[in-house]
């Protein structure tokens, strides 16, 4: 199965993840159109994919997958945990939302790891969302943030460079809870 082929819209990917990993099914929806579930998901620009299980698992992809992108996003439609007990159990905790953006680009090798552990934080706690940004297709997101280079993650406002190890990352999300969202 080549997922490339004719994957120039999201719609064009997701309509062969069915195939690749089973047990899942794909709802197109229109940006303009479909406004009703566009606001329910949160959903700002297009183009976008959102992972969904039985509820909402706060997982957000805009951009159109390729290159490295392709394997986190199926990194995260898997959604296999895989944490530490360290890490799981304070996120899994956490009292009130949490949102995250990681910034990549889709040639960036390490773009799985930054994703992917972002991911995986946020299916283990109901109140986070992490929203993945392809920094070249958002160009504009991308200058609001002043991405200058990847991975840049920001969680609540507060910014943090480079790809951490989950220990990390899980104490920032944790002290981002704690000062609260900054604009």
């Amino acid at each position: 199965m080549n997922l490339m082929e004719d994957s120039g819209s999201p719609s064009g990917f997701a309509t062969r993840l069915p195939g690749l990993l089973g047990q899942i099914t794909v709802d197109h929806y229109n940006f303009v159109l479909d406004e009703a579930m566009v606001f329910e998901s949160d959903v700002d620009r297009a183009s976008a994919i959102i992972v969904v299980g039985d509820t909402d698992l706060g997982i957000l992809d805009y951009g159109v997958p390729w290159g490295y992108e392709v394997a986190s996003l199926v990194d995260a439609v898997r959604c296999e945990f895989g944490l530490s007990d360290k890490s799981l159990a304070p996120v899994a905790a956490l009292d009130r939302p949490v949102d995250m953006r990681v910034f990549v680009t889709p040639t960036w090798i390490y773009r799985l790891q930054a994703v992917s552990l972002a991911c995986r934080l946020t299916a283990a706690s109901s109140g986070m969302k992490v929203v993945a940004v392809d920094a070249t297709e958002f160009s504009e997101l991308a200058r609001h943030r002043r991405v200058s280079g990847v991975p840049k993650t920001v969680i609540d406002g507060t910014e943090t460079f480079g790809a951490e190890p989950e220990d990390v990352l899980a104490r920032r999300i944790l002290e981002g809870a704690a000062e609260g969202p900054v604009a």
